[in-house]
């Protein structure tokens, strides 16, 4: 699906979640909501600032309702999020669905026992060791993915601890770096709001 008033957004899986309508105006005032900024962190990347969505009341709630529909129809009694942007939504889904809510940290702040899961070069994420069980199924919330490396990561922070991945949600994947079809290929079910190519 092609959306004529953002040329660099080639689809929604939110269009698989409600009707066409709906979907169609959700994406576009969250879509518009975003700041991009060029050249950030590094030269030649278009950086999408989702701080302007929660400047934005209507875009952040329309941001929200459609994590909460990309959720749908997922068999899941916890919701984990990756710090930090993450979990902004995954803590006001927990509350709107009521379901707990598990943080995962990219550093070593968390204060009980924790699982640690190294990825990338230098990269490493934490996780309570009692926060899930071989009973529990996860709905993992993320802001972006990217190369789908720490959210693969997280995924194995989920199943360390007997957890199982029930579905990835996220409100942005980057399409050119490849991730949700990663992601995809090793079995997880994968939805995101908005996909982006810059090419």
């Amino acid at each position: 699906m092609h959306f004529t008033f953002e040329p660099n957004v080639i689809s929604s899986d939110l269009l698989k979640a409600t009707d066409t309508i709906t979907a169609t105006t959700m994406v576009e005032v969250v879509d518009r909501a975003i700041r991009v900024v060029p050249d950030f962190p590094q030269s030649g990347v278009q950086y999408r600032d989702l701080t302007t969505i929660w400047m934005n009341h209507q875009a952040f709630e329309a941001s929200v309702s459609a994590m909460e529909l990309l959720a749908k129809k997922a068999r899941f009694n916890k919701i984990v999020g990756v710090e930090t942007y993450s979990w902004v939504y995954a803590a006001i889904l927990a509350g709107r669905l009521s379901k707990p809510f598990i943080p995962i940290r990219r550093s070593e702040m968390l204060p009980a026992e924790t699982v640690e899961v190294k990825y990338g070069q230098n990269d490493r994420l934490y996780i309570h060791e009692d926060a899930l069980g071989q009973d529990d199924r996860v709905l993992l919330v993320k802001d972006f993915i990217t190369t789908g490396e720490s959210t693969r990561a997280a995924c194995t922070c989920v199943e360390r601890l007997g957890a199982k991945v029930e579905k990835i949600i996220a409100l942005i994947d980057l399409a050119d770096k490849g991730g949700k079809n990663k992601l995809t290929n090793q079995g997880y079910k994968v939805a995101t709001m908005l996909t982006y190519s810059d090419k």
